[in-house]
């Protein structure tokens, strides 16, 4: 669990990080406000379209939304997803036909591990098997799902405007509680 915890938080920061990156190379490519606001609107994607081509094959919204960088890291996340499950499986089945090996009463099955595990160390790593590869088939399901819908949020943002008008305010407010005159402080920000 606490692997798949991780993994997590890894592809949420390196998504963020990396948009983060590709936004300010945006800034640094054009001089001007116009420019930044002319390439922006036209750039409109509909988050829909983005979910679905998604949903049918992961990556193919973040192509859509041109945000290119993005397909490794749907395809590291989901791959090592399966590889980790696929992996699990397999100790799995081996565990398990090491434990029926030594539960039933045919003679003619051979316990793999019985020189070198005793019973209950067989169950126990059967059992850690059978769990992980839950939890991988979970964190599959997860990164695919979160595919969709990073895509869908960045569809969502592609007319969002970033330009460099955004004005701070701050200003001295006096308020009244309770009959008492209190100074203080708000402070603000103006969007377009």
């Amino acid at each position: 669990m606490r692997e798949l915890g991780l993994i997590f938080v890894i592809y949420l920061c390196l998504i963020n990080f990396l948009s983060a990156q590709s936004d300010t190379l945006i800034y640094m490519e054009t001089d001007t406000a116009e420019h930044i606001q002319d390439n922006h609107i036209s750039k409109k994607k509909n988050p829909k379209t983005a979910s679905w081509l998604s949903a049918a094959l992961p990556g193919a919204g973040q192509v859509y939304n041109e945000k290119y960088w993005k397909v490794p890291i749907v395809y590291g996340a989901i791959g090592t997803s399966l590889f980790q499950m696929s992996y699990n499986n397999k100790q799995y089945k081996r565990f398990l036909n090491a434990y029926i090996a030594d539960t039933d009463t045919v003679k003619a099955t051979i316990n793999e591990f019985s020189d070198t595990r005793s019973l209950d160390n067989v169950i126990y790593y059967k059992d850690q098997f059978r769990r992980s590869r839950d939890l991988w088939a979970i964190g599959t399901i997860a990164f695919y799902l979160f595919n969709i819908m990073d895509a869908s949020v960045d569809a969502h943002f592609s007319d969002f405007d970033i330009s460099d008008d955004l004005s701070f305010y701050y200003r001295p407010e006096l308020y009244s509680v309770n009959h008492k005159n209190l100074y203080g402080l708000t402070v603000g920000l103006y969007l377009k």
